[in-house]
């Protein structure tokens, strides 16, 4: 009957809009960063953040408080690892020690992001890490 078939049809378009919106989501990744021992000391000013990586579009945010001022002539660097071999993304100077927010996009595809790091490296940033780790995020 016409009734049943848009029934089973509705219920259908319901269900290929929940496998969008599942898969949508199931594609971000988003963590946080710990503060390394070289990355601005312990307690609550402790260099902390938080990252949104979106492996489609290549692509991500992180947000970063109380990372100490940097020294003129070095930058801090973003880093993905790729399967565990470190992929620069993007770098940035901070001008207050405050919370800021930074977009980075990889040059290079990235087939599985498994890490994310922010490093202290000489300006405009080193195609390995050179410097020490300030902020690292867990491993996936």
């Amino acid at each position: 009957d016409q009734a049943a078939a848009g029934i089973e049809l509705i219920k259908l378009l319901a269900n290929l809009d929940n496998a969008k919106r599942t898969s949508m989501l199931a594609r971000v990744v988003a963590g946080s960063f710990r503060a390394t021992v070289a990355g601005g000391g312990e307690g609550p000013g402790a260099a902390r953040g938080a990252f949104i990586w979106d492996p489609e579009a290549q692509e991500g945010v992180i947000i970063v408080e109380n990372l100490p001022l940097i020294p003129a002539g070095y930058d801090y660097e973003i880093w993905v690892a790729d399967a565990g071999q470190p992929v620069p993304v993007g770098t940035f100077h901070p001008t207050r020690t405050g919370r800021q927010t930074w977009p980075f996009k990889a040059s290079a595809r990235i087939e599985r992001a498994t890490e994310f790091m922010v490093t202290r490296e000489r300006r405009g940033g080193a195609a390995k890490i050179e410097g020490p780790a300030l902020l690292v995020s867990d491993r996936y």
